[in-house]
């Protein structure tokens, strides 16, 4: 199945059908981590070819704005940001900065830090793979 495309302005929660689950790849072209997750989700939709892949790039800009499809699925700390998406729900999360169940992240100012630290996740194919198989 093909990698369905957005950008902020005109991804809308309409074009999903409720009762399918979808992998959301919240990524932005400017940013380095996105840019690599790229070739991993290409490398899943041709893996795994019923899964339902959507791109949504964001520009760092936008991640302050407030479009309606952002108030559904929570606040997003960091591009890229992976979301297991189905009957109107985040599932989980998958970011460099962690793994996350349900729609909510820690909050960033009382935990410890990953980019401090050097515990980002590399969001290499075997890592999306597993967190998908959670769901998918």
């Amino acid at each position: 199945m093909p990698i369905l495309q957005y950008d902020h302005q005109n991804f809308d929660f309409a074009h999903l059908s409720s009762s399918n689950l979808y992998l959301l790849a919240i990524q932005a072209e400017w940013n380095s981590f996105s840019q690599r997750l790229d070739q991993v989700l290409h490398d899943l939709a041709t893996a795994q070819p019923t899964l339902q892949l959507v791109q949504i790039d964001v520009s760092r800009d936008d991640l302050s704005q407030q479009q309606a499809w952002r108030q559904q699925i929570g606040k997003i700390h960091f591009v890229p940001t992976l979301l297991a998406y189905q009957n109107g729900q985040v599932l989980g999360r998958l970011g460099t900065h962690g793994q996350f169940v349900g729609d909510s992240e820690p909050n960033y100012a009382e935990e410890e830090r990953p980019w401090e630290n050097g515990t980002e996740i590399e969001l290499s194919l075997p890592v999306v793979s597993a967190f998908i198989a959670q769901y998918f």
